[in-house]
């Protein structure tokens, strides 16, 4: 079906105003810029007493992995262009 094809997906945005201990992570989320993204992360994982290790960070892209090793939890972000 044709209108199948021309659904694109739509990904909520980060809101820059919300209170650390209000913000619920969400795939395919958009930041502004990484920085803001590697913020929001150390904020949401020392709120909700998460250990994580930086295994990537630069200007374009940060991954992030938890520390407990039994754990596959692992959260990335990237640049894309809009």
């Amino acid at each position: 079906d044709e209108g199948d094809r021309n659904n694109k997906v739509v990904y909520s945005q980060f809101n820059a105003t919300s209170r650390f201990d209000n913000v619920q992570l969400e795939i395919g989320m958009k930041f502004d810029i990484v920085k803001v993204f590697v913020e929001v992360v150390r904020d949401y994982t020392i709120y909700h007493g998460r250990d994580i290790n930086w295994k990537k960070r630069d200007l374009i892209r940060a991954t992030f992995v938890y520390k407990v090793n039994e754990c596959p939890w692992e959260i990335y972000c990237a640049w894309a262009d809009k």
